[in-house]
């Protein structure tokens, strides 16, 4: 992902996100999230943000994120 291939790293993080002992679980969601803002598709990187808050309610970058899409759909 930090290479800029983000479409490249989708099916990793959607396989991370099912694996079983994948740890720690919020981060796939996060980076999905990430990946789904930087392409303008806010709902999808809304619906990962929240995701990786279930998981951990306090991860900044989700609860930044979720802010900042939220700022930007009003």
């Amino acid at each position: 992902m930090q290479k800029g291939e983000l479409d490249q790293a989708m099916p990793w993080l959607e396989r991370a996100k099912l694996a079983k002992r994948y740890e720690p679980r919020h981060f796939p969601y996060s980076n999905l999230g990430s990946i789904y803002e930087r392409k303008g598709l806010w709902r999808e990187a809304m619906r990962e943000y929240k995701g990786a808050l279930h998981y951990e309610p306090h991860h900044q970058p989700a609860l930044k994120g979720v802010a900042r899409l939220q700022a930007q759909m009003n």
